[in-house]
């Protein structure tokens, strides 16, 4: 067929409009899609790790003093079926060491103590020579840490232990190394710390945080102590097993719900913590992993605090409502390397060597595995706390987190095998259906999976 001129001209016309809107069309195809936002990826991350019966617990994340990311997944209590909350305290075991290492800087600075002063001025059942406040905030005392004598501990003491066993446990024992000439982790160090904080304020370690930083900073968290909470047994024997029921005590505040003789069942009137767990890799049935003949003790392992609470206790230490600038700065000043590792003690906190503004701090304990993280160069806060044993892989999830935050890649962790092949117990008996956050309607609570 001939085209004539006017013919070509509008063939060309028409295949230029076409052309035009076929790639506009195309364009807006590839670059409309909305990158996601740091909290999008962050619940992205979390919910993939819930889906996939790698997390339980709950997530804050902080970037430049503003809060971005906040989130509860799963269960506090299965037994309960109370979901896990923003406001859900869980025990955060060695997490709680900066509590105890702010109530000695308290102390201090008003005058009653100081770095230098032997231990044995506070607590002279000890016969260690040498060992400072300071040596016990850095872990530099030499002092044996109580984990490594499980064994003996389990068979001298048949019932919960206190500070005041620790002391006399340890009373003529020979320190391991030379004070201050080198480091190694002891949680008898913040033991002994606790029992220091008693013996100069002339009040029980729970209650000196509880007026001297949980009450004036308004927070909900206190100190889970079984020799102080209740007068009657809750050591439990089911099947032949020591356990405790699983509630939490405050105070007096405790109903008994029922009474035999091999069991008592507490069930608070007031707020509920979380209950540890450790799932079994044989079955994937999770099991109570509470209580522990260590519970008795305070000063290492024993806060209860919630991600809400978090974010009023980061509050604080950034405007130094506790203690001064000068005296914060101290704690989170690198002082000692342990053979081995890539960070710093502090006191109370670890320093990252090759990033010396970041001080962080794990927990693991009884089911429970907790990370906090501070940025003091960013003002970035991350605070991880879950109630169902995830070992190592907590390292893996705050990671992910400094990626997200810092605009890096990052890769979902993958399930452990157990994990894998129990996904379907996983998803029958535990798992709640949650939605992104993002396509959530303003007024419903973010941790309501109703």
């Amino acid at each position: 067929m001939v085209l004539y001129p006017m013919q070509s001209k509008y063939s060309l016309l028409i295949f230029l409009t076409l052309w035009w809107f076929v790639s506009q069309n195309s364009h807006a195809q590839t670059t409309s899609l909305p990158i996601p936002s740091k909290a999008e990826q962050l619940d992205d991350l979390f919910l993939a790790l819930y889906n996939t019966n790698q997390f339980n617990g709950s997530v804050l994340v902080i970037e430049e003093g503003k809060v971005i990311y906040h989130r509860a997944l799963g269960w506090a209590n299965v037994a309960e079926r109370d979901t896990f909350q923003t406001y859900t305290p869980i025990r955060v075991a060695s997490v709680s060491k900066q509590f105890t290492s702010m109530a000695v800087m308290m102390l201090k600075e008003a005058g009653k103590i100081t770095y230098s002063d032997d231990v044995r001025m506070y607590l002279p059942e000890l016969s260690f020579e040498g060992v400072t406040i300071k040596n016990l905030l850095e872990h530099s005392s030499g002092i044996p840490d109580y984990f490594a004598y499980d064994s003996d501990l389990s068979r001298r003491f048949n019932r919960t232990m206190n500070n005041q066993d620790l002391i006399d446990y340890f009373a003529k024992s020979k320190l391991l190394f030379k004070p201050g000439s080198q480091c190694q982790y002891s949680n008898t160090n913040y033991v002994y710390l606790a029992t220091i904080v008693e013996r100069i304020s002339g009040m029980p370690f729970d209650q000196f945080l509880k007026k001297n930083i949980f009450a004036p900073l308004h927070m909900s968290a206190f100190v889970y102590n079984t020799s102080t909470h209740t007068t009657v047994d809750t050591i439990l024997v089911k099947a032949g097993t020591s356990a405790r029921w699983d509630t939490l005590r405050q105070g007096n505040k405790i109903e008994i719900l029922q009474t035999t003789t091999q069991r008592y069942e507490l069930k608070t009137r007031l707020l509920k913590r979380a209950i540890g767990y450790d799932p079994d890799p044989a079955n994937g049935q999770w099991n109570v992993l509470d209580y522990n003949v260590y519970d008795g003790m305070m000063g290492e392992k024993d806060v209860c605090i919630s991600t809400e609470d978090f974010i009023k206790w980061d509050e604080a230490l950034h405007n130094h409502r506790l203690v001064s600038d000068a005296s914060f700065a101290e704690a989170v000043t690198p002082y000692g390397v342990p053979s081995g590792e890539d960070y710093s003690f502090g006191r109370g906190w670890k320093i990252y060597n090759d990033r010396p503004h970041v001080s962080f701090h794990h927990g693991y304990y009884r089911g429970f595995r907790t990370y906090i993280q501070r940025n003091r160069g960013n003002c970035n806060t991350i605070v991880i706390l879950s109630n169902r044993s995830i070992g190592r892989k907590i390292y893996d999830m705050y990671h992910c987190v400094e990626n997200i935050l810092a605009g890096e890649p990052y890769e979902v962790p993958e399930p452990k095998p157990w994990e894998k092949k129990f996904l379907d117990v996983f998803e029958s008996q535990y798992k709640i259906q949650y939605e992104p956050l993002h396509t959530l309607p303003k007024v419903q609570l973010a941790n309501d999976p109703r």
